[in-house]
């Protein structure tokens, strides 16, 4: 073998397992689950950015011009549904839910990890069952083309499409968190970052 030669490395998580099948398909769930918090996050903030706007434009034409944005209250309406439903995914993958852990900072690390793997399953089956409440809202919403009553119709379906679809990418990620927390074999989960830069954690998979 030639020594000038880097020998082929395959840049996987240091939290993956050894299988090489098992690890090219949990770095496959992790791949897609990111890009899909990541594209809702953005999602979020546009509509951040979009109320924001909309506001400093309507409080200023009120002000100086005596020209309300037409519409302004229905239209950040919708966005701030957009918004926090399109963030959730982003706050179950950084841990950002409220947490009272009066009793659970002096579990063992047993306990600690069976507790977090119970409030998972616990999340996921609240976010599968308001996801399944969404989407047959959303339908219905958009079969009778749901608007707002405003001077403006805002078509509010759309809202509640958006709604569920951050509810589905929330689920794909306590999905994730569930797959890693079986997986792990030290019995440690931290389920805030899991595999994010493959390039920066190479490791050999044989």
């Amino acid at each position: 073998m030639d020594k000038n030669k880097t020998p082929h490395k395959v840049s996987y998580s240091v939290y993956a397992p050894r299988q090489s099948r098992g690890a090219r398909l949990l770095l496959w769930i992790d791949r897609i689950a990111v890009k899909l918090v990541n594209t809702m996050l953005f999602i979020s903030g546009l509509s951040v950015v979009i109320i924001l706007t909309i506001g400093a434009a309507d409080s200023v034409g009120r002000a100086f011009l005596n020209k309300p944005v037409v519409g302004a209250v229905e239209i950040s309406e919708a966005l701030l549904a957009v918004t926090i439903f399109s963030a959730l995914a982003f706050a179950q993958k950084q841990g950002s839910h409220v947490v009272v852990d009066i009793f659970s900072s002096n579990y063992g690390p047993r306990l600690t990890r069976f507790a977090k793997m119970a409030i998972l399953v616990l999340t996921l089956a609240a976010l599968g069952f308001l996801l399944w409440r969404m989407s047959i809202t959303a339908y219905k919403g958009w079969l009778h083309n749901e608007i707002s009553a405003g001077f403006l119709p805002v078509p509010v379906w759309l809202a509640k499409v958006f709604a569920a679809l951050g509810l589905a990418v929330a689920s794909i990620e306590c999905i994730r968190e569930l797959i890693w927390g079986i997986v792990e074999k030290n019995g440690r989960y931290d389920h805030s970052v899991q595999v994010i830069d493959n390039e920066k954690k190479p490791m050999d998979i044989k």
